[in-house]
């Protein structure tokens, strides 16, 4: 599904950037004190005073006298004045390609996170963007993150709404689970997609009740067929948009490691390789190839070391799709679903994925029919145990980290039974693979998993988002108080992580944390109060145990001498705020490798200047950025002279 998305838009991206070096290897050191220094070490929160860093290394955190007496040279001093200190984040399961092309794209996202509540507002959205980006009359179209359960028509659009926007531009919208798209008629025609355009395996060509395409598809195996057709610009055009993505979407929200889970194809690979030749990335980013292209993991190998801030670190599987698109695959029917709806009987085969949605006449634009209880559906995996076994055991034979994507607990079951077959054959006791989801888990699959040592990313924004449509359509009410069943994790002992499954939802991982630790839905119903984190549980899940996960707690997620200097700097402490404000905390700094990536206009103070620039701590206004730079800083990532002249002189130019 994913593999599809990427191969084709791959460079459909836009945006500028300036190429930015390597962690300095200036002599000075930045120490940090005055507010809450939170480490993430152990099983309760520890404080220190204070934190030296240097060479882009954590060299001291403890007292303050002992980081002054004991550590000689030149130093910056920052007083954090109240405000937090932690571990930068680490992004424990995402998409970077898709939340680039978020950036790059109509944003079609439902509230609460964007304004497309209705059709209506959609089509106004896409033509906004054609006004906005300049678009000639044959130039591509696109939009990214519809929602049909989001909107008051509760249906997809169609072709032919979208022809109301434009029958000359081609049209192609993505669904925010990345299972279904729709075009327009003219795109349609590019593709050479028609009446007569038999259904590919594994994918489907929507039809009205007449016979007629409706312009929405279900899976890759169908909407490549339009990707194909997209015109893609430049790989420095590429470039400057994944570089713009990692400040705008992850240094903004503190994190300092992306990564780009499943569609890793070799495009993207190639992309990332050159960027960090070119030393463009600001974070590190990890990519997990899709077992689907498996090839890739013979051709570029994981490693556990960067190359200028990328690397390749394990496989993703993609074993079923999606709850709310009716294509998780569950060991017990659906809730309900769509009244005119005749589901595929559950076969396991590998590649064929179910398609699932409400075909709706195009003539009347009527809403769709109210669901009916569903009859016995309960989704289909996209392979058979038999197919799944191989994948697995290529990959314990290979010592692959694998990441399996499970919404669906009859999918875990299958992902169990895979991993304890491929132990037997290949003894790894810290394997680490990990079920990406587990949102429907059950008691006894639990036990299992800690068995295998095997480990779970979950996925708490779901509760937030989708709980109550969950609870009204998809699960019922029992089950979705056990979706993402974090309590019963821990209680296990199961290695755990929550992730935002950017751009399903908002990069800000602080949104999951508080979802993690309310389980409160958009309608203000709490799902499983029983099943809730604590602030620390949840903080833990996006700091150390993400770097466990992706095996790098040796460098990284919490503050110990030796570690990377990869820190963010908060606007309140997320343990000593009410729960319900956890996610209104504000990164004011996001520090990668002892260096400032990011930052906010001004941190209050009476050290800072007019623009906001704490002087202390080494800041001056560069007007050319925009922003407040560290001359030395600047200097490495612009490559012009360390000299008070050469600063002025590239801030004060145009």
């Amino acid at each position: 599904m994913l593999k599809t998305v990427i191969k084709t838009l791959l460079l459909s991206v836009i945006g500028s950037g300036v190429a930015m070096a390597a962690k300095s290897d200036l002599p000075k050191q930045t120490l940090y004190y005055g507010g809450d220094i939170l480490t993430m070490e152990g099983d309760r929160p520890h404080y220190v005073e204070a934190v030296l860093v240097k060479e882009g290394k954590i060299i001291h955190a403890g007292k303050k006298a002992d980081a002054v007496n004991n550590y000689a040279g030149e130093t910056v001093k920052v007083d954090l004045k109240g405000k937090t200190m932690m571990p930068s984040f680490f992004d424990p399961h995402g998409h970077l390609l898709l939340t680039t092309l978020l950036v790059a794209y109509a944003d079609l996202n439902p509230p609460p996170i964007g304004r497309i509540d209705s059709i209506a507002k959609l089509k106004q959205a896409l033509i906004d963007y054609k006004t906005s980006h300049h678009l000639g009359s044959d130039d591509w179209i696109i939009g990214m993150n519809y929602d049909d359960t989001g909107m008051k028509e509760q249906r997809h659009p169609t072709r032919w709404d979208l022809d109301e926007v434009s029958k000359t531009n081609p049209i192609y919208i993505m669904h925010s689970s990345s299972h279904f798209a729709v075009a327009n008629s003219r795109a349609l025609e590019i593709a050479g997609i028609t009446e007569k355009t038999p259904d590919p395996s594994g994918g489907k060509f929507l039809r009205d009740e007449k016979g007629r395409l409706t312009g929405v598809m279900s899976e890759g195996a169908a909407f490549k067929q339009v990707m194909l057709k997209i015109t893609t610009p430049k790989p420095e055009v590429a470039l400057a948009a994944v570089k713009k993505t990692l400040l705008e979407r992850f240094a903004a929200q503190g994190i300092t490691t992306a990564q780009e889970c499943g569609g890793a194809l070799e495009g993207f690979i190639k992309l990332m390789q050159l960027a960090a030749k070119q030393k463009m990335l600001p974070i590190d980013v990890i990519a997990y190839p899709n077992a689907e292209e498996i090839g890739l993991m013979h051709k570029y190998p994981p490693s556990g070391q960067y190359d200028n801030r990328f690397r390749i670190a394990g496989m993703k599987l993609v074993l079923d799709g999606s709850i709310q698109g009716y294509t998780a695959y569950l060991s017990k029917p659906y809730f309900k679903i769509p009244k005119e709806f005749e589901p595929e009987p559950a076969q396991c085969q590998v590649g064929d994925k179910a398609a699932l949605l409400i075909d709706e006449s195009p003539s009347t634009h009527e809403k769709s029919p109210p669901p009916k209880k569903s009859e016995g559906y309960r989704g289909k995996p996209n392979f058979d145990q038999p197919g799944l076994e191989k994948i697995v055991n290529q990959a314990f034979a290979n010592d692959w980290h694998l990441m399996v994507h499970c919404n669906g607990d009859a999918a875990a079951d299958m992902t169990l039974e895979a991993v304890e077959k491929a132990l037997g054959k290949y003894p790894n006791p810290d394997h680490r693979t990990t079920i990406i989801h587990a949102q429907t888990m059950r008691e006894d699959q639990l036990d299992k998993t800690r068995k295998l040592n095997m480990a779970l990313t979950l996925f708490p924004s779901h509760v937030y988002y989708w709980g109550d449509r969950h609870a009204k359509l998809f699960l019922g009410p029992e089950r979705t108080k056990r979706m993402d069943p974090m309590r019963s994790v821990i209680e296990r002992g199961i290695p755990y992580t929550i992730h935002t499954d950017s751009p399903v939802t908002p990069t800000n991982l602080l949104d999951a944390v508080q979802f993690a630790v309310n389980r409160t839905s958009i309608g203000g119903k709490v799902y499983g109060a029983d099943q809730a984190m604590t602030p620390y549980e949840a903080l833990k899940a996006i700091t150390i145990n993400a770097a466990w996960q992706h095996r790098e707690e040796k460098a990284k997620g919490s503050i110990v001498p030796g570690k990377v200097a990869d820190l963010v700097i908060l606007s309140a402490n997320p343990l000593k705020v009410n729960k319900n404000e956890i996610r209104k905390i504000k990164v004011n700094e996001t520090i990668k490798e002892g260096q400032t990536i990011y930052r906010t206009a001004a941190i209050t103070g009476s050290n800072e200047d007019a623009h906001g620039c704490i002087g202390p701590a080494g800041y001056r206004w560069c007007a050319r950025t925009a922003r407040c730079e560290r001359p030395w800083e600047l200097a490495e990532k612009e490559k012009f002279e360390k000299s008070e002249e050469a600063f002025g002189s590239f801030c004060d130019s145009k």
